[in-house]
């Protein structure tokens, strides 16, 4: 397996450096201007400039999420509750991951849209999947915490451009049956993904994005119904799966495990598996996601990832680009 800095698999040497910022529209800038009553000045640095959130503001956040989503006692793994104030800090819930394991186990595909094909076999126009022995897993969702990130990558909008913190914060808490990851690139932008695992594999129900540019704020929620799979079981290199859905936003995927291998992360090694899903979005938002995870079975978590986003939702095109490994593979509380 490669280091965490080595481009992943499929990706142009090129992809991370900065891209082209586009132009700026004088018209709305000149609008925004006047109406929040802001200087030219002030107004490049809050749309160019990002502001890291501290591992202190995270911590805050997972205690208050925490007590807002108690953990499930039906979980054999679970951690006591943190208690916590609330952060201050005015942008929305930080935070860092945890981990999400489960070990290989059967999968069927009753019920879903998505259908796994193993490496070298046609797909059965039926429906029907061969039987996989089935495994208990030894985790059905990740221990809650804070991680720290490290990340390297970039944000566009219509005529800005600015550097991800070198430092962010993934933060898990239980959610009924499943877990939600609040990742804190920065005060400017967040990810909610509301997750769930099956012997099926782990599936998104919901996705949140903030973003802010200066004085505006785009913050858009893509609900998948049915839901989307971004792992499935039992992991094999050269599975594939595929699955749509329909609502405010309607879209397809398609996912495929491309690679096994180790890594050392904090001076524990440990097995991961690659994972990449292409997304693909209409209606509310518009655009196109692709995600790749190195996903560590025997912790639930994903240890290192990298996301290039290129959506419509809000006044122009927004693009993103990033790749970042955990730090740690123990969450802090």
């Amino acid at each position: 397996m490669s280091d965490m800095w080595s481009v992943p698999p499929g990706v142009d040497k090129k992809a991370l450096p900065k891209r082209s910022q586009g132009w700026f529209k004088p018209a709305l800038a000149s609008a925004l201007i006047i109406a929040l009553g802001l200087g030219a000045g002030n107004l490049y640095v809050a749309m160019h400039r990002s502001t890291a959130v501290t591992t202190q503001d995270a911590l805050a956040e997972f205690r208050a999420e925490s007590a807002d989503h108690p953990h499930d006692p039906r979980d054999p793994h679970r951690s006591a509750r943190n208690g916590g104030e609330r952060s201050t800090r005015s942008a929305t819930t930080g935070g860092d991951s945890s981990r999400t394991a489960t070990h290989e186990s059967s999968r069927s595909d009753a019920g879903s849209h998505s259908t796994t094909v193993a490496a070298g076999q046609p797909r059965d126009t039926a429906g029907h999947t061969a039987r996989q022995p089935a495994e208990e897993p030894t985790r059905t969702r990740p221990e809650a915490g804070v991680y720290t990130w490290q990340v390297d990558g970039y944000e566009d909008a219509p005529g800005v451009h600015r550097d991800l913190p070198k430092e962010s914060h993934r933060i898990i808490t239980y959610e009924g049956n499943g877990w939600v990851e609040h990742h804190i690139y920065s005060e400017q932008k967040e990810q909610w993904f509301h997750l769930s695992s099956s012997q099926q594999g782990v599936a998104v129900s919901e996705v949140r994005n903030r973003v802010v540019m200066g004085p505006v704020t785009v913050d858009k929620t893509v609900t998948y119904n049915p839901v989307a799979y971004a792992t499935v079981f039992p992991l094999k290199v050269g599975q594939t799966w595929h699955g749509s859905w329909s609502g405010k936003t309607s879209g397809d995927y398609t996912g495929k495990t491309i690679d096994h291998g180790t890594m050392t992360i904090g001076g524990e090694d440990v097995e991961v598996w690659v994972t990449e899903v292409v997304m693909h979005m209409h209606g509310d938002v518009e655009g196109s996601v692709v995600t790749r995870s190195w996903v560590a079975p025997s912790l639930a978590l994903v240890v290192k990832q990298y996301q290039d986003s290129k959506v419509d939702a809000g006044p122009g095109t927004y693009r993103s680009e990033w790749t970042g490994q955990v730090t740690s593979l123990h969450p802090q509380r």
